[in-house]
């Protein structure tokens, strides 16, 4: 069910992995299984601010479980008819993108990144993730790459990425160039998350009353705050 692209990208690799005199050759199967990763095993922190002047940062950490994926890291250019229109870090044999940013002189570009959203004690939620790839879902690195490839500017983006369907629940946090485009996505597979009524599946900025930045996790923005990096991060912050 991969779009065409994304198919002769992962045969492109496989092809290229087994050419390198590696003992093991890798078959369709495991490159395949690679483009899940995200839906597999991730985690992270994402933080957008905006500063007195109105300046917007974006800033992430990836973490993952796997040993020795920092050193299957790579920054990739995105190229249409020679010009660049989106940048991202990935992991060579990764198709998708975690993390990335989109060019645009007119709107003045913008960013997402990526974090994991746990549902209670059920971490990572398995067989609704496949039931919805055997559907014809796409993984979401591959909507986070098509969206920083097609969509234009952070207003498109944003409305874009919270209707999107995604198989996996996923907290997307996305940042804009200009005063008041930072916020943290709340998603369900299907929609932004409204859990209890609180408004705060859709958690922008609001740096004209105090709240010049959101800092994600892994847990929604309405629970307690008793994540210890989610603490901390506010400690830092407020300081």
């Amino acid at each position: 069910s991969y779009p065409q692209q994304y198919q002769d990208e992962a045969r492109a690799f496989q092809k290229w992995m087994n050419a390198q005199n590696i003992p093991q050759n890798w078959t369709l199967g495991q490159t395949t299984m690679v483009q899940l990763f995200y839906e597999v095993e991730d985690a992270c922190t994402s933080i957008v601010t905006e500063s007195p002047d109105g300046t917007i940062s974006h800033a992430r950490n990836l973490d993952y479980g796997l040993p020795g994926l920092e050193n299957f890291t790579a920054t990739i250019t995105f190229e249409r008819n020679g010009n660049a229109v989106a940048r991202g870090t990935m992991y060579v044999g990764y198709c998708g993108l975690l993390t990335g940013q989109h060019f645009n002189a007119t709107h003045g570009g913008w960013s997402v990144s990526l974090d994991q959203r746990f549902i209670g004690k059920q971490w990572v939620p398995y067989v609704p993730t496949i039931e919805a790839i055997l559907k014809g879902v796409q993984n979401v690195g591959f909507t986070l790459r098509d969206s920083l490839v097609e969509q234009p500017d952070f207003s498109t983006a944003t409305s874009y990425l919270s209707t999107v369907e995604i198989p996996a629940p996923a907290y997307l946090i996305a940042a804009g160039s200009h005063p008041g485009e930072g916020v943290v996505i709340t998603r369900d597979r299907k929609g932004v998350s409204e859990a209890r009524g609180t408004g705060r599946g859709y958690w922008t900025l609001d740096a004209e009353h105090g709240s010049w930045y959101r800092v994600e996790t892994n847990f929604d923005n309405w629970s307690n705050l008793t994540d210890g990096r989610r603490k901390a991060a506010h400690t830092a912050l407020d300081s």
